[in-house]
Parts: structure tokens; sequence; C-alpha cells
């Protein structure tokens, strides 16, 4: 992923990034100024910056008086530009959210601005690359938002009207934290948030030079949920399609989306803390006249039994932090929540519904914070949730769950911090008996699935990641050669050559390749990862390149 320095960009180095994909599909992020741009051509502006400061001799920004070492740099660079091998491209634009702070503590001389935040505003599409400028894109779609605030008769919720004193009407907007342009600031510190929502997502064509016309829209409805703790979060509860070609707009029946509420922390009586009640999706109604039920997995812990920060295998991890009223941190506890069911009922047709249940098997896994070179290491805890190894996945009519998937995930644990300042050897087993490193890259991949009629096998699946480093984490940054990892434990699959198989299906070994190329500087090691997938199927494989698993199909 080559970081490109240009002038484009409105950061101090204007630069910006581009991945190309192994099929020779090219991304740009940050562009900024598309091929073609002149003077008076709009700007995608798809960078974010801020002031940074480098106090280290050598550091970007550097100034040996340190309330000077300080330039504006990037922070987010948004995907603008995507182009083909045939020259196709689509086209990335945003809207940025500016806000101003005291830079330096500075609360005598107006603020200091910075982005703080941004939406994206429109996909084009339909154009060629170095053309985007000479003529409106064929089509287009449109992202339109509103204030996080929702208008009443008595109030309209006009940006203006954004103001300390109706800090209300925007509950979960940290208005306090908001400073104009040519005003003088009070916080020293620059915080990042929105005040946007979005309402619509409308797909247009153009109808002529410079006008368009819309063909569908998707309108949301939000409101604010009461979490019982005088504070309120916006919830998505209506969608909304429209389809808007012709003279008159055709209505499809809402999608409704429904939540409950459920205990973020692992509360106590007595310990003076919100429990902080949030809402999680329950039910939802399709347009379609379907039913969507959703079920939660009791929670796994109470604060009379909580584990030790760094050996948790069940559903809560710890967070270090100042609940109000606290001056210094402590270590709370929180849960986490995993589906158990999913039921789809049929409210109009009357056909049996579909029940499909989760058992998460063996522990829970969650992996140590890294270094990020903002928070103090001995705030740093057990966060990363990681998930389960093995989860088994039945599904049927509300009384009879006959078919089943057995599945076997890669948790990423292997190389994780245990409590005494070791470090973990964390291996996966595969139903042959094969063992593998659990290694953090492959982080929730499926290692295996086995399916089941009954409790009768009928086909398994095994899919090996393997890793290559592109460059030593330990060495200077530099290129090296991506191959696959010598395993010799395991034969090399090849690429598939033909097959001859027993009965009326024909299976090939499928081997996938994923390439990660690292920047030019900075970041993490670069990897290449390989999926060798062996897909194995209930017949006797003859002319097959690696390991052969044949099992009992069930009676045609």
């Amino acid at each position: 992923m080559p970081r490109t320095a240009t002038t484009a960009a409105t950061d101090d180095k204007g630069e910006h990034w581009k991945i190309t994909t192994s099929d020779g599909t090219e991304y740009c992020f940050g562009l900024n100024r598309l091929p073609g741009w002149a003077s008076g051509n709009e700007e995608t502006n798809s960078v974010w910056t801020a002031p940074v400061f480098g106090d280290d001799s050598g550091e970007p920004c550097y100034n040996s008086t340190f309330t000077s070492a300080h330039c504006k740099q990037a922070w987010r660079w948004s995907l603008d530009y995507v182009k083909d091998t045939h020259g196709n491209v689509m086209s990335y634009f945003y809207d940025r959210e500016t806000n101003f702070y005291a830079l330096n503590g500075k609360t005598d001389v107006n603020g200091t601005s910075y982005d703080r935040g941004g939406w994206l505003k429109r996909i084009d599409y339909g154009q060629r690359d170095g053309q985007v400028y000479a003529a409106k894109a064929p089509a287009r779609i449109v992202f339109n938002t509103a204030e996080r605030c929702l208008p009443t008769a008595d109030f309209d919720c006009a940006e203006s009207k954004r103001t300390k004193a109706n800090a209300a009407k925007w509950p979960d907007v940290p208005v306090d934290q908001e400073c104009k342009s040519g005003t003088k600031c009070t916080s020293p510190v620059q915080t990042f948030f929105t005040t946007k929502r979005l309402t619509s997502v409308v797909t247009q064509m153009r109808k002529d030079a410079t006008s368009y016309s819309d063909v569908d829209a998707w309108l949301f409805t939000h409101l604010f949920t009461d979490n019982g703790d005088d504070s309120k979060t916006l919830w998505l509860s209506k969608i909304e399609h429209e389809g808007r070609a012709g003279t008159t707009a055709v209505k499809l029946p809402s999608i409704d989306l429904f939540g409950e509420q459920l205990a973020n922390r692992v509360d106590a009586i007595g310990d003076n803390i919100a429990p902080f009640h949030r809402f999680r999706l329950s039910m939802v109604l399709s347009e379609t006249g379907a039913q969507l039920d959703v079920t939660y997995a009791a929670t796994d812990c109470t604060k009379a039994s909580l584990p030790k920060p760094g050996e948790s295998t069940k559903r809560c991890y710890p967070v270090k932090w100042a609940p109000p009223g606290y001056v210094d941190p402590i270590t709370d506890w929180f849960h986490k929540y995993v589906v158990s069911a999913v039921i789809e009922t049929d409210r109009t047709g009357g056909s049996d519904s579909m029940v499909t249940r989760y058992d998460y098997q063996g522990d829970a896994a969650w992996r140590k914070a890294k270094p990020d070179g903002i928070t103090d290491a001995k705030y740093l805890t057990w966060g990363g949730w990681q998930g389960y190894g093995k989860v088994k996945v039945t599904s049927g009519s509300s009384d009879r769950q006959t078919t089943r998937v057995d599945y076997t995930y890669f948790q990423g644990m292997d190389g994780d911090k245990d409590p005494d300042g070791g470090t973990r050897s964390v291996k996966v087993k595969d139903s042959t008996g094969a063992e593998y490193a659990d290694e953090e890259e492959f982080t929730g991949h499926q290692l295996e699935a086995a399916t089941y009629d009954g409790t009768k096998l009928i086909s398994k699946s095994i899919e090996i990641p393997v890793e290559a480093l592109l460059r030593d984490p330990d060495a200077q940054l530099g290129h090296h050669p991506c191959g696959d990892r010598p395993r010799p434990d395991r034969p090399r699959l090849q690429p598939p050559v033909g097959r001859q198989l027993a009965g009326d299906e024909v299976h090939d070994v499928v081997r996938h390749v994923q390439r990660h190329r690292p920047g030019a500087d900075g970041g993490r090691p670069g990897r290449c990862l390989h999926r060798q997938g062996r897909h194995l199927h209930p017949h006797h494989v003859r002319g097959q390149h690696g390991e052969e698993h044949p099992v009992a199909a069930r009676a045609q």
C-alpha cells in the first residue's frame, strides 16, 4: 500500500494512499483532487486533519520551541477514488465538520481549527479515469443528513440553534466541547464527534447536463432511547423504501426495528455506579411481513464471582476508567452479549417458523490491548474480544432443529500477554488432530465446518491459513518476498489440475490467496496471508492433491 506525496491533499505532506488489489483495481484514499482537477473544481474533502506536535528532534513538525512544534497532519484518509483495469471510476465526496480549541492552552486568543469529523456526502458512478470533471456523472448516490436533534412543533433543530442553552435537544452530542470560529475557546484538547445523523440514501440518474432525477430512496426514522440514567441514545427505528422513477412514488411497507435494554456494566447493589443500560436489536418487522426475533445469551458474570484481569474465559472484560464522581481510575467490569437464537416468523403466509440456535462451546477469549502511543501502559487491559473457538449452529422448525453445523475458529490468542507479563502459546486443533498456531492475524478465521443431518456427518471442510512475513518487524523497514511458510507437518496444496471423483459431483481443492503489502514507511509488519482451502465431500477422491476425508453420504 504505497503512500504518495502530492500537492493535492490538505495535510502538511500532501499525501494519499493507494491500494491495488489482486484483480488490478486501484483504491485511493485521501487523493482530494481527482485526476483532471483544475482550479475551481470540486475537491473530495477526504483528508481530515488536526494540529499534531513533534517534541523530539527528527520528528515531523518538530521545533526547538515546543509551543511552535506543531503542524497540520492527517488523522484520517477516506476512500475517494476507485479505478478498475478498464479505466472506469467511482468517486467519493465528503463534508467535513470543523471545530476549534485552545491550542497550547491559550484561552485569551481565538481558537485553532481542526476537523472533528465528517460524513460521506455522495458517490459518483459511470465515469472514466481523468474525466470526472468533464461532465456530471451519469449516476450517483446521495447521502442526506440532518442534525442529531428531533424536530418538534416548537423546535426546528436548525444548526444555528445548537447552543449550550439548547444542549438538551442534542442529547448525545457534547455541545459543551464545541467552539465556534472567531471565538475564544476554553478546551485545551481536541475532541472528535459528529452532530449529524443519516436521514436518507437516494439513488439518482442524470436527466440532462446539470440535473438529476431520483430512482430509489431509503428514508430513516430515528428516536432517542431513554437509558434510565439521564442519558439518551440515537436509535434507528424505521427504514422506508420508495421507488421514485416515474411521476408517482411507490412506497413499500416499512422495516421496523425494535430493541431491548441490557446492562453494559457488571452491576452490584450499592456500588453507586450506573449499570449503563443500552438497547440491543431484538426484533425486526420486514417489508414483506416477516418477523425476526433475536434472543441474547444470559450474562456470564456477577460482581461476586469476577475473574482476574487476563484470566477471563467468560463474557465479561475489565475496563480501567474513572466513573462519574471518581478522581482516580478503577478496574471495572463490563458484559459482552452474544446471540443465542434467531426466530423467523411468517406473519402473512402462515409458513412454519425457522429457528436457528447458537451454542458457544469452550472458553471465551480476550486479548490484551497493545500500546498505541497515547494510552499509559498501566491502563491497558484485556478488553479485545476474540470470540469462541467452537460454535454449534442448529436450525429447523420451532419444535425440531435437525440441521447442524459445527464450526471451529481461530481466536487469535497466540502471543497474547498473560497477567504475569509472559507470552501465551496457544494452538488450535482440527478434527484430524492437526494443530495450528492460534496467531492474532487469523482471528475469526474459520478453520473447520462440519455439517450434520441429525447426528450423521454429511460433509466437512478445513481451511488452513498460512502466513508469510513480508519483512522482519525487528529489522529496518523494507519489502521482502512473499511466499508460503514451510509446513513440515502438512503437504503443500497445489492449484487444482483436474479431478476424478466417484459419483456424480466434482469438487476441486481451492487455494485462496490474499496479499497485503506494507506502506513505504511506518505501520505494522506487512504480511501475506494464504488461505489453503480443503473442501471435503462424501466421496472417495482419486487423483487429489493434499488430503482425503471421505465420509458417508446421505441416501438420496
